[in-house]
């Protein structure tokens, strides 16, 4: 059993790790690390400059829950959206990246 349990942790290590799009306090606007969801969106780290962005009301079976992507590049974050592909978008913040994908308005 225990064999079974130090693959199982050695497997969910190897997975992309949902995260948050919180701001770590002094990372300038770097996401942090603590799993959930903001909002309608989900938020998958895939790498450290990585993420994918699904929309988390959407089933988990269903392909078109994937939204996009977000890069992190220098002081930028890119992202690019499923809908429109062959457009890259550039933002000073993780939060504005992330909501430019959210296919719901946001009302203020």
């Amino acid at each position: 059993m225990n064999t079974r349990d130090e693959g199982d942790r050695t497997l969910r290590a190897r997975s992309p790790q949902a995260v948050s799009p919180r701001s770590t306090a002094g990372d300038r606007g770097t996401p942090g690390t603590d799993p959930g969801t903001r909002g309608n969106l989900g938020l998958t780290k895939l790498s450290p400059t990585e993420w994918r962005v699904v929309d988390a009301l959407r089933p988990d079976d269903d392909a078109s829950r994937v939204l996009g992507f977000i890069q992190r590049v220098g002081d930028a974050y890119e992202v690019t959206s499923l809908v429109r592909l062959r457009e890259r978008t550039y933002f000073s913040s993780f939060d504005r990246a992330a909501a430019s994908l959210d296919p719901r308005p946001v009302l203020a």
